[in-house]
């Protein structure tokens, strides 16, 4: 009986250190559990919060590009202008899915050549404090920004279907093409000739150039290739720097390019303007009554027009003897049947959405840093830069969404100078001279722009120096 007795007794003990340790465990798993829900819970927020401080940061730095691009293209339209101070808000940038953003921009001095520029960004959140980052960025004005340097040949896609195609390369400040000049650099006599061309053909797929014979370098992006018949090819000059001797090299195609480039807009500054009507013949007749026409730089013109507003008739002359800027709008066509003559020390420049035709000749002053010609309109391949018959041209070209048509005639289509087009096709017997001296011509597109960044930092609060600017 009493062994009995504490059996059941020693049972009961065991029983109820069972049913406690059963508490207990259960107790500590629960706390666990609650701890582990508590820390899932604040990792969420912690991860939510760096997310949105991320994206606030990223809309500061467009912010700062968006800034650095209006200054580069000297465009203010849309800003609030106050003096020499710059304003701009950018609203309802989609962060993720139901959280949105903003950013706030304002340049200090921002025709000086030392501006600077504010941008914050901001992330609204709808169930906490909005999270905001802050930068300031010095600039500097750079002599040698937005320079073309040797990539004079440029379009996202290249049709080279003519039966003989030649790019080269000379520079203008070494006389005409071909001549021979002395060489103070390597002290040699030599003919202006450069077979450092880059021709840049930004596509990922098989793009064709035909027969042409290229002296220098064809460059696609990463994984692009490019097919050449039999008969084209890269070349290097021979010691004579001869174009018919040409020495065939398959090394120089590379797929290291990388950049991109937006259209430009015209200046918004553009005093003296003399001529708004939608219309302008510069000469008509033609044959034995060769008539001319002149625009002399004392004003600037604006023309808009869905037809064309500005011709030159075949046989006829446009002379620029000063330096002068045509802007047309409204898609109106420039047809140059005749020619288009810059004098010594002129200077040309046409802002144009619509399309340009020529067949005549355009700048026989033979330096293209004289005449420059850019493309504003901003819809893929809806403005065409037509080249035709025997046209003979030297011009810097600047259209990024317009498609180039240039087709040789009975002898030969002539292009000197540089160009970046969306898309070129060739047809014919074509022969382009890139002039190097543009490298050295600081401004004519925003590659790099013309500002350099002479201080960076972020504004936080955390010392003087870092102490947040009131937007």
């Amino acid at each position: 009986m009493i062994k009995t007795r504490f059996s059941d007794r020693s049972k009961s003990r065991q029983q109820g250190a069972i049913l406690l340790s059963t508490i207990i465990v259960t107790f500590v798993i629960s706390m666990l559990a609650g701890s582990y829900l508590y820390l899932s819970s604040g990792e969420y927020r912690m991860s939510h919060r760096t997310f949105n401080r991320g994206a606030s940061f990223a809309l500061a730095e467009g912010g700062i590009d968006y800034a650095i691009h209006a200054l580069n293209s000297n465009h203010s339209t849309g800003w609030t202008v106050s003096g020499d101070t710059w304003e701009r808000a950018l609203y309802d940038f989609l962060v993720s899915e139901g959280t949105v953003g903003h950013v706030k921009m304002k340049i200090l001095g921002a025709s000086s050549r030392t501006p600077v520029i504010y941008s914050e960004g901001t992330v609204l959140i709808s169930n906490g404090p909005p999270v905001s980052r802050q930068i300031k960025v010095q600039l500097e004005s750079s002599s040698s920004g937005g320079k073309l340097n040797t990539s004079l040949i440029y379009a996202k896609a290249i049709d080279a279907a003519g039966n003989n195609i030649l790019a080269a390369m000379y520079n203008s400040k070494n006389g005409v093409e071909g001549a021979v000049y002395y060489d103070l650099e390597t002290r040699s006599w030599r003919r202006n000739y450069d077979d450092s061309l880059r021709l840049v053909v930004d596509t990922i797929t098989t793009d064709t150039l035909g027969n042409m014979d290229v002296f220098g370098w064809v460059v696609t992006r990463e994984g692009g290739a490019i097919d050449f018949n039999s008969k084209g090819g890269t070349f290097k000059y021979n010691s004579f720097f001869d174009l018919d001797r040409g020495i065939a090299t398959t090394d120089r195609v590379t797929d290291d390019f990388y950049g991109s480039f937006e259209p430009i807009v015209a200046p918004d500054n553009l005093g003296n303007v003399s001529r708004t009507s939608p219309v302008f013949v510069a000469a008509e007749g033609g044959g034995n009554d060769v008539k001319t026409a002149t625009m002399d730089g004392t004003s600037n013109y604006i023309f808009s027009g869905e037809d064309e507003v500005l011709s030159v008739a075949n046989g006829d002359a446009l002379n620029i003897t000063g330096d002068v800027i045509i802007v047309v709008d409204n898609e109106g066509t420039i047809n140059i049947k005749g020619d288009l003559n810059i004098q010594p020390g002129a200077s040309l420049k046409i802002y144009t959405d619509g399309d340009f035709i020529v067949t005549g000749v355009v700048n026989n002053s033979n330096v293209a840093e004289n005449f420059q010609l850019y493309g504003m309109n901003t819809t893929e391949n809806e403005q065409l830069f037509k080249l035709h018959g025997n046209s003979r041209m030297t011009a810097f070209i600047y259209a990024p969404r317009a498609s180039g048509e240039l087709k040789g005639g009975g002898n030969e289509g002539e292009f000197e100078g540089a160009i970046l087009m969306d898309e070129i096709k060739i047809t014919g017997n074509y022969f382009f001279l890139c002039d190097a001296a543009l490298g050295a011509v600081d401004g004519l597109i925003n590659v790099g722009g013309n500002h350099i960044v002479n201080e960076w930092l972020e504004l936080d609060d955390r010392t003087a120096q870092t102490a947040k600017y009131s937007m």
